[in-house]
């Protein structure tokens, strides 16, 4: 997709950036997002070594020219500046309910403004990662729980209740948990599951 990025005056402007978005579903977008007066840029996978900042048109983020585009998943995104938070979960929800799906959503910060975009969809990736694990182990959680760890032989119980007790630590503090150790208290929920799924089974 070749960027058309459109420079901001007015840096509070409600501004909406579209980027490596499939044509009809940008321009769908687009007419929401101007339906409410609020201006759209877009960008494209030549653009992934640009800062959002640049991408944005701050001038404390001049555009690199000779910037070359860097190799990386195409992850459509869209990211807003400018909107208060009433407006901003109003966009969001005429997007959902025009049937409009957008894998990444954020919003340019102070902190993210300097980030070329292959570190800001490398970093949104992690946490959308991140966040499926966790609903993962908040399902199996709630699934284990449900069934009567009395129908388990002794061993079975013992390593039920250790991958629930695990399981719900990390629900309670998700904060630096490597991703592998959340991977493995899923995998341990998962087998007790399915052991206490077939105790009931064969017990009823």
């Amino acid at each position: 997709m070749k960027a058309h990025i459109r420079t901001m005056k007015g840096r509070q402007r409600e501004t909406a950036l579209l980027y490596c978005m499939e044509e009809e579903k940008a321009q769908k977008i687009t007419r929401i997002l101007e339906g409410y007066s609020v201006a759209v840029c877009t960008a494209g996978e030549a653009d992934s070594g640009q800062t959002l900042g640049a991408l944005f048109g701050m001038e404390e983020y001049p555009r690199v020219e000779d910037a070359a585009p860097v190799p990386q998943a195409v992850q459509e995104a869209i990211f807003f500046s400018g909107f208060e938070r009433g407006r901003l979960n109003l966009m969001l929800s005429r997007i959902k309910t025009a049937g409009i799906s957008v894998p990444f959503k954020a919003v340019l910060t102070v902190h993210n403004q300097s980030w070329s975009m292959q570190q800001l969809i490398g970093e949104l990736t992690r946490e959308h990662e991140t966040l499926a694990r966790l609903d993962q182990l908040a399902a199996l959680t709630r699934q284990l729980t449900r069934y009567d760890p009395n129908k388990l032989s002794e061993q079975q119980r013992k390593d039920a209740t250790e991958a629930l007790a695990k399981g719900q630590a990390i629900l309670k503090r998700p904060m630096g948990v490597p991703p592998e150790t959340v991977d493995m208290v899923i995998a341990a929920l998962q087998r007790s599951v399915a052991l206490a799924m077939a105790a009931s089974m064969k017990q009823s």
